[in-house]
């Protein structure tokens, strides 16, 4: 899983680099915003796949490094973070409220 969030980091950085984007934080958190609203809003056994793993892993890296650079994308970067963690530890009931914290702090920016 966090190879998959690596490569996503990696290429949406090179992406951000040649698109000339006036700062790399916003874009990232813009990013991670996208990848939550993707994401389902309830979570059981079927939907808990390795693909939706790997984009909350990509999610959370975004975030973090966004929050790296500008730290107004910290709450931002702590709901991803909370977010990985109840997809690591398969609480689904848990991990359908951490995705609607993270959407609600992309409804903040």
């Amino acid at each position: 899983m966090l190879v998959g969030a690596l490569v996503i980091g990696l290429i949406w950085a090179a992406g951000s680099k040649l698109g000339g984007t006036d700062s790399n934080a916003e874009a990232d958190a813009q990013a991670a915003c996208g990848v939550f609203e993707r994401l389902p809003g309830t979570w059981t056994r079927e939907n808990y796949q390795i693909t939706n793993i790997n984009r909350i892993a990509g999610a959370f890296a975004l975030a973090s490094s966004a929050a790296k650079e500008d730290s107004r994308y910290q709450p931002l970067s702590d709901a991803a973070q909370q977010a990985h963690q109840a997809a690591l530890t398969f609480q689904f009931d848990i991990l359908a409220i951490r995705i609607r914290d993270a959407r609600n702090q992309c409804d903040k920016l």
